[in-house]
């Protein structure tokens, strides 16, 4: 092997060592999005969690828009709550393996009316 040959190649696995001890050669990470309405309308202050391999918990903003970022590969349970509500459906499966889960939405009634 000629001399700049054998330069390039320590320095080409130079390189690969340093990203893999920096971490630049990360998992890739997934969003999950949706919206929780009542009547056709966005409800606010819904406690949405996701159980699973990461879990997460947020609330809907005013809109009853929510979304969960960098979340890893994996199968998660979705389930929305406030008291005095029911939701329909009452949990969603949601499986990230390479693609984005968007558009889990919820109806939440008012049980009894």
């Amino acid at each position: 092997m000629k001399r700049t040959e054998l330069f390039f190649l320590n320095f080409f696995l130079s390189l690969i060592v340093a990203l893999m001890i920096l971490g630049c050669g990360g998992e890739a990470t997934y969003s999950v999005s949706g919206q929780t309405t009542s009547g056709g309308l966005g409800l606010s202050g819904v406690t949405m969690t996701l159980t699973g391999p990461t879990g997460k918990t947020t609330t809907t903003e005013a809109s009853g828009n929510y979304s969960f970022s960098e979340m890893p590969i994996g199968t998660y349970t979705l389930t929305p709550s406030l008291t005095g509500y029911t939701f329909l459906p009452p949990a969603r499966n949601v499986y990230l393996y390479g693609i984005n889960a968007t558009s889990f939405n919820f109806n939440a009634i008012i049980p009894g009316k």
